[in-house]
Formats: C-alpha cells, structure tokens, sequence
C-alpha cells in the first residue's frame, strides 16, 4: 500500500530597518540605526509504517529505524536586534586639506530558541495531533543567545587627492568568552598615493591615465566558535563512564565523566593582515589591480578530536 506519512514546513521571515540623520551643523551628522531580523520556521511530521506484499494473499508491515508510528513537531525562533549609533565629521579646508571622522557604538543581541518533541502510537492515522498519540514521549529544547558591544573611530584624510591616509580602530566585547577576555582592540592604518595626479606625471598621461599606489596593515578579531555559548565552561556527563565493581565484578554501573575541560583563556582569535597593491588604468580604458597580501591569524579556536598515545 502506499505510505502515508506526511510532513510540512512553514519558515516566515521578515526584517524591520530603520536609520535617522540629524545635523548638528553643517560638517557634522550623527546617524541611528537600528534593524530587527525574526525568521519562525515551524516543520510537522506524521510517521507511520505502511503494508507491502511479496506475494499474493500476504501482506506485511514495514518498519525500520526511522519509519514507526509518530508524530513530531518542531518550532525554532530567531530573534536578532542590531544597532548602531555614530556620528560623521566633513571639514576642508582651503580646497587641499579633506578631513573625515567617524565615531560610534554598535550593540547586537542575538537569540535561537529550537524546541522539538515528538509522540509515539497515534490511536489514528487520519489524525497528527499529540493529544490522540498514547506512547512515549520526547522532547528536545535547545537556547542559544549571545550579544557583543563595540566602539569603533576611523579618520581618513586627504591632501588635495595625492596623498591619502586612513587610521582606525575597534574595542569590540562579547559575551562569548569569560568576562576577562571579552575584550579586543583592533587597529588598522592604510596610506595611498596618487601618483598620477602629480604634475611631473603628466607626459605619461596618455597611456597611464591613473596610478596609485597603496598599503595597509590591520588586526581583524573573530568570535565565531562554533555557536557554543559557554564554550569556556566544563561539561560533564553525570552517566557517561561504564564501569563494573562488587566482589565478583557482576555489578555494572555508570559515572560522571568530563565531555569539555574548562578553558577561561579562549578569547578572540585574531587575523594580521598586510597588503600592497596597485591601481592602473591604461589609454582611459584598461583598469590593472595588483596586490600582493599575508595574513597571520593566532589564538585560533580548535577542537581536539582525540589526545595522542604520546606527546
């Protein structure tokens, strides 16, 4: 016959935005934003074992592992709160000097609720309701929450389009890791030179319409670890060692054993990242970019899958 098991899904998501400017005066502006992202994603699944025959006259049921008699729910929520406030500062002066600062806050909370269960032998196969199934039942609820808070200020400067710079900087926090290292400072510098805008490059210009030259070094951090919110705390699993004891060593029985050993030195892993290039555009129509790049990362995040016999 065939199988009736039937299953659903249903995933809304929408995302709220918003962003207010307001000038204080003519170079400066201070800006808020803030964005709400909510994603619901509900599944149904009825599971039922169905008939079949070899031959004629007899037929048999059909189980397995995954194909019984239930039927299973799951709804999971995420919400995501995000916002940010900063402020922006223009000045020029005397049509050479080109100044611009940036300086702000950013704070984000981010919360997953997953909440499963599922009812075994349903009194009826037209039905998929928990309320008419009478076997057992599991369930399975999992949270996952973190948030992070930043200050950031960048400050870019240009002399009449030749000479460039750029100086910035992160102290960003998140809950993550334990409360004495939440805390990094990423810094970055870039400079640039517009070389094709010097009055000695102007014999050139007809096959070199634009050169400049760049260079940069900065710190990134990373906090993504996996999606464990206490990943510097212990675990343990209060069955998790089987062992045997009594005189005669019949009695069998279990006890507690470390699944995670507590670690409160995870913290931000950290990515240094150099870089020096090139921009050209030949006879006004032919863009060449050129760069040559290292990045170093450190204090980087990793699970050991098993210990070694020996070190």
């Amino acid at each position: 016959t065939a199988n009736e098991a039937r299953n659903s899904r249903e995933n809304k998501y929408w995302i709220v935005a918003n962003q207010l400017d307001y000038k204080v005066f003519d170079d400066l502006v201070l800006t808020a934003s803030y964005a709400y992202k909510n994603r619901n994603y509900i599944y149904k699944r009825r599971s039922m074992p169905f008939e079949y025959s070899r031959a004629e006259g007899a037929t048999s049921t059909f189980t397995s592992g995954t194909i019984t008699d239930y039927y299973q729910e799951g709804h999971m929520q995420i919400d995501d709160n995000n916002l940010n406030i900063y402020g922006t500062y223009t000045h020029i002066w005397d049509k050479k000097h080109n100044l611009k600062v940036v300086a702000g806050g950013q704070y984000e909370d981010y919360r997953t609720t997953d909440l499963s269960v599922k009812k075994n032998d349903l009194l009826s196969k037209d039905l998929s309701s928990f309320t008419v199934a009478q076997g057992e039942t599991t369930v399975g609820h999992d949270i996952s929450a973190y948030r992070t808070l930043g200050y950031f200020a960048r400050v870019n400067y240009d002399y009449e389009g030749k000479y460039l710079a750029e100086i910035s900087g992160r102290w960003d926090g998140t809950s993550k890791f334990a409360s004495k290292d939440r805390w990094g400072f990423f810094p970055s510098i870039a400079l640039g030179y517009n070389i094709s805008e010097e009055s000695f490059f102007e014999p050139l210009r007809k096959v070199i319409t634009s050169m400049k030259l760049r260079g940069s070094w900065g710190l990134v951090g990373n906090d993504q670890i996996g999606g464990e919110r206490f990943i510097y705390m212990p675990t343990i699993n209060l069955s998790g060692k089987g062992f045997t004891t009594g005189i005669d060593q019949n009695y069998g029985l279990s006890g507690p054993v470390y699944t995670r050993y507590e670690n409160n030195s995870i913290t931000w892993e950290v990515g240094e990242k150099i870089n020096l290039g090139i921009d050209l555009q030949l006879l006004n129509s032919l863009n060449i970019v050129v760069d040559i790049f290292r990045e170093t990362r450190r204090d980087i995040f990793q699970k050991k899958g098993t210990i070694p016999t020996y070190l």
